[in-house]
């Protein structure tokens, strides 16, 4: 498996922890904890896949979003709102917008790696 994740969330912990679980999967994976790097990084170097956060403080989820479905290099790539809001709102809102799929942290690893390999196809 060669694929690679880009993670965004400004919590250090919940970045750390991910990496390892997902490196130890055999995923290659690239953190950002602001929104304008990931955004610069993720038009250069395109992701297999996408891990977002939604309450970032520059920047929500939501608009990186938009952003990366605006451009067309970055259009194609699978985002999973990656975040401790599990409102139902949130969820709808994130399917409406064609999110893969939603996440709510705290995560169990299993269900993690589960989604991340469904929305891969793997």
């Amino acid at each position: 498996m060669d694929n690679t994740i880009v993670i965004v969330d400004d919590d250090e912990n919940i970045l750390k922890v991910t990496k390892i679980i997902l490196e130890k999967s055999g995923y290659k994976v690239k953190t950002f904890s602001n929104s304008p790097e990931a955004l610069e990084h993720v038009a250069v170097h395109i992701p297999d896949l996408v891990l977002l956060d939604l309450g970032l403080p520059d920047m929500d989820g939501f608009e990186i979003f938009e952003k990366l479905s605006s451009e067309k290099s970055t259009a194609s790539i699978p985002v999973i709102m990656f975040t401790a809001h599990g409102r139902d709102r949130e969820i709808a809102k994130a399917k409406k917008l064609g999110l893969k799929d939603y996440i709510v942290k705290p995560f169990i690893p299993g269900n993690l790696l589960s989604t991340i390999r469904k929305v891969l196809g793997q």
